[in-house]
């Protein structure tokens, strides 16, 4: 069924989305812990040789791995010649790599090469076994999967790094202990043993595969040349203070690139299925322009209000960066794009194409940014505003490439713009759901402005520590915010399709998803604080404020989670508006007035202000949902059925 393309594509965006998150929420948990078991030297060395492994697999594997699962989704793929040509090829790149680690250690004493190896064969088992299930359309499993090697690799840091003290070699040990657990894992349950055959190599299939995979390899070094080469260039010829500008300035896109990835990990798979499907064109154009009005709409909202939320998110000494977002936005929305258009190369098995059309990007990229940078040419000196129109540029020309192709070239993949048109009241529909969420981020510089102005009355470090909760809790409201880009699509196609059944089960889900992060949370602070609060440097006097204060504040986590997942339900529905209500809610009606009446008890009881605010806000939300079910959700199946029989 055609419904069933975009089910399939929403289901595995938001299967990404969530296993994305709660990866990212592990690694935040593991900070306290590299921080403290390591000086900043080992830690610098740890992250330099995970980093260099990273770096390294394409390289030694010629990106075989990509194209193992581009070429396991085909229909009639024969698995176990795929997987024997594959394993060849990463066993003699282990070879390599091992035999490189051994002249490390005899001839130049390098202590880490043997960990280094391990680390390395550990985590292109785990690539290849992982990207193979996800090829099988084990989505689930495969998200699953990076979900138990984040948590394999917490308890062997526990173990290893924090009991034992093991310090470089335990950090690495760590690491190549939960990729090849996970590796195990995904070679199982996938039953990917079944597949395993050194004997069922296929000449002519492995040349395809490389035809595929190599032209990988310079579009890998093409997409770094676009994304932070301008960087360097800034550090060796300019400054750090200006590198540390653009960076700042990169934040916002950032968001975008974020969410955009999540979703090309869902569009890669549809795109490869429906390749030779007869309705593609339908298909295809209807993501598009569901696509493009997404990107634009999200560029142009963050370029409007780009002040206000550089001012919310940046420091004074960072706030000028806001100059340069706007350019940084664009080139973020024009490689996304560009991304969009190299998906149908990846599914046509024509990566020489997606190639050419980052390579061109790189070129303009790295020709232009020494020119914009440093005034050649007889033009000023722009400095991080030439890096930014440099960086647009690349992508421009990249976008353009892969348009140019996909739309004159002889493929099966045809787009068509028919009925594609510039749609105001879209527009406004979109704006509508998406400036009280704005102004829900802006309203939180009021509330710490307020709350500062409560705190300054104990002392100086009254401010540091809530600058310091606001900084920690972050981590753990931003997988939770995260996770609303997942289940704000989901439950909009389903209110939009009028399921009521999808749409309450999205709440229900997000909902205990969004409990258990918060929850995590909760113990994290409850059983760390002053470990966390090393993290900056804490005196003896901050501590001892900021360990109760952390204890009180964080059992407002579980409450916000549910309330944020209401929010997102009625952002949903296009009742953002009463988002707006609950946030004004909770940020400026309650937890003001509130923590200015106990600041007259005590420092001590200010810090309930916080969960006060979120059982409130809760209980105001779940009345606004009662009201909303009552008044319009449980009759949306009625009128869908009434109208079909009709």
């Amino acid at each position: 069924m055609e419904s069933d393309k975009y089910k399939v594509l929403l289901s595995n965006t938001a299967v990404f989305a969530v296993g994305n998150i709660l990866v990212k929420l592990i690694a935040f948990v593991l900070m306290p812990l590299y921080t403290s078991a390591l000086t900043t030297e080992e830690y610098g060395v740890s992250e330099l040789l995970n980093s260099t492994t990273e770096i390294i697999i394409p390289l030694v594997t010629v990106c075989i791995i990509e194209a193992l699962y581009r070429f396991s989704i085909d229909k009639n793929a024969d698995y176990k010649s795929l997987f024997a040509n594959s394993f060849r090829i990463i066993i003699a790149g282990d070879i390599v790599v091992i035999i490189g680690c051994i002249i490390s250690k005899v001839i130049f004493s390098y202590e880490y090469a043997f960990y280094f190896g391990g680390l390395y064969i550990c985590t292109t088992f785990y690539k290849m076994t992982t990207q193979f299930a996800r090829g099988l359309g084990h989505v689930k499993r495969y998200a699953f999967y990076g979900v138990l090697n984040s948590l394999s690799l917490v308890l062997c840091n526990v173990i290893l790094l924090l009991k034992l003290h093991g310090g470089i070699g335990a950090y690495l040990s760590s690491f190549t202990i939960a990729y090849g657990i996970a590796g195990i894992v995904a070679f199982i349950m996938s039953e990917e043993y079944k597949y395993f055959s050194l004997k069922k190599g296929n000449t002519q299939q492995l040349k395809e595969m490389l035809r595929y995979s190599i032209p990988s390899i310079p579009n890998m070094i093409s997409w770094w040349i676009n994304s932070v080469s301008d960087r360097y260039i800034l550090m060796l010829f300019w400054n750090a203070g200006v590198v540390g500008l653009y960076t700042a300035a990169s934040k916002l896109p950032a968001m975008i690139n974020l969410v955009s990835s999540i979703f090309q990990q869902a569009w890669q798979y549809s795109t490869a299925k429906e390749i030779e499907s007869e309705d593609k064109t339908d298909f295809f154009s209807t993501v598009l322009r569901g696509y493009l009005y997404i990107c634009v709409c999200s560029c142009g909202g963050l370029i409007l209000f780009n002040k206000v939320i550089c001012k919310i998110l940046l420091k004074t000494e960072f706030y000028n960066a806001w100059r340069f977002v706007p350019l940084l936005l664009l080139a973020a929305m024009f490689g996304c794009i560009s991304t969009y258009f190299g998906t149908f190369y990846q599914a046509l098995k024509k990566n020489t194409m997606l190639m050419v059309s980052t390579v061109a990007g790189a070129i303009i990229n790295i020709i232009f940014d020494p020119i914009f940078i440093f005034g050649w040419f007889g033009l000023p000196a722009m400095g991080v505003t030439g890096a930014a129109i440099a960086t647009v540029m690349g992508q421009i020309i990249s976008m353009i490439f892969a348009i140019v192709v996909v739309f004159t070239r002889e493929h099966a993949v045809h787009i068509t713009f028919k009925g594609f048109r510039l749609s105001w009241r879209t527009i406004k529909d979109i704006y509508a759901v998406g400036i009280p969420s704005i102004i829900m981020q802006s309203i939180g510089s009021l509330l710490i402005m307020g709350l500062n102005g409560i705190l300054k009355g104990f002392s100086d470090t009254a401010t540091a520590v809530l600058g310091v909760y606001y900084k920690l809790q972050s981590f753990v409201f931003m997988p939770v915010f995260g996770l609303t880009h997942g289940v704000l699509p989901i439950m909009g196609y389903n209110f939009g399709a009028r399921n009521k059944k999808r749409l309450l089960d999205a709440l229900k889900i997000g909902s205990i998803i969004a409990f258990g992060i918060m929850l995590a949370g909760t113990v994290l602070f409850w059983l760390i604080p002053g470990r966390l609060l090393q993290i900056f440097n804490a005196s003896e006097e901050m501590l001892r404020i900021g360990i109760p204060a952390l204890r009180i504040i964080s059992l407002c986590f579980v409450f916000a989670a549910l309330g944020i997942m209401f929010s997102t339900l009625f952002q949903a529905i296009g009742m953002g508006a009463k988002s707006l209500f609950i946030s004004v809610l909770r940020q400026l009606v309650v937890i003001l007035p509130v923590a200015w009446a106990l600041s007259k008890v005590g420092l001590g009881y200010v810090w309930y202000a916080f969960p006060i605010a979120e059982v409130v806000s809760l209980t105001a939300s779940i009345y606004i949902f009662k009201m909303l079910y009552d008044k319009r959700l449980q009759y949306i199946q009625q009128e869908d059925t009434k109208n079909a029989a009709e």
